[in-house]
């Protein structure tokens, strides 16, 4: 565990620190910074995967997306326990999505469009980018003030120019059950691609309409939520005043079957800007 009077020795700059509940690989902080303002400290643990560190570093450098945080700084450091790596990026202001949804239930659906208008428009970015993010869900979108929607946490993002750190021999990829694809927790690499991550938008986007992914309800453990995506279809959107178009959307990007599915996020995204632009969602 990291220690904040240490940190606030190493990163003299920083202050006000605030630890945030460790994910992955990674202990994260809020801080201040002299001239940056709020940011987020991301420090990787001793003993992580060294080469998962620098694909979570590269992949927000690769994506040309103004909706994922900026990194600021990055480097690495000694510490009592040996060295680590740490990153700097720019805070945005909001809650993650799966706070907002307990803490006020089902989003509206001008709210639940601008979320897939906005999450599409990062993961178009990433398409182009030769990155897939592999870990879309509500805890990994942030819901700025004014409604806007922020894509975070790269560290399960998979870059297609590179060769795989997952071992093929391995029964499951990186993934969180209950929205990651078959092909996806099944490690099916070859058939790995921006497909996985329109599935689970469309599966948050579902949750936000409905309060609750029917992959994950009532289900006693990850493989059970892994066995109900394998098995059973993702219902169709039923919330009062949806557009059809936009069911029919969603629907296309759930899909279990790959080929069934929208053909890439290009193709999805101009369907959504399309949609956003007949219903005055911006």
């Amino acid at each position: 565990m990291i220690n904040i009077s240490w940190l606030q020795q190493q990163f003299p700059d920083l202050s006000s620190f605030v630890a945030l509940p460790p994910t992955g690989q990674k202990s994260v902080f809020l801080a201040s910074h002299k001239t940056d303002g709020d940011v987020v400290l991301k420090v990787f643990l001793r003993g992580a995967d060294r080469e998962r560190i620098i694909r979570e570093i590269d992949a927000p450098l690769k994506i040309k997306s103004p909706r994922v945080p900026q990194i600021l700084d990055k480097g690495s450091l000694a510490s009592p326990s040996g060295n680590i790596i740490w990153l700097r990026e720019r805070r945005i202001a909001g809650s993650n999505l799966k706070d907002t949804l307990s803490a006020h239930g089902k989003r509206s659906v001008d709210a639940a469009m601008r979320i897939a208008l906005h999450v599409l428009e990062v993961l178009e970015a990433a398409e182009i980018a030769g990155v897939v993010h592999r870990d879309i869900k509500p805890g990994n979108i942030i819901i700025a003030p004014d409604g806007s929607a922020w894509v975070i946490d790269f560290g399960f993002a998979r870059h297609l120019d590179l060769d795989s750190v997952t071992s093929s021999a391995a029964a499951f990829a990186p993934c969180t059950p209950g929205y990651a694809p078959v092909e996806q927790f099944t490690n099916q690499k070859t058939d790995v691609d921006g497909r996985a991550d329109l599935f689970a938008t469309g599966v948050t986007i579902y949750e936000c309409l409905h309060g609750e992914n029917p992959f994950v309800k009532g289900t006693k453990g990850p493989l059970e939520a892994l066995d109900r995506i394998k098995k059973t279809a993702l219902p169709r959107i039923s919330a009062t005043g949806c557009p059809s178009e936009f069911v029919d959307l969603i629907d296309a990007m759930t899909r279990g079957k790959l080929d069934h599915r929208a053909p890439n996020v290009a193709y999805a995204s101009k369907w959504m800007r399309e949609l956003a632009a007949a219903h005055n969602i911006v």
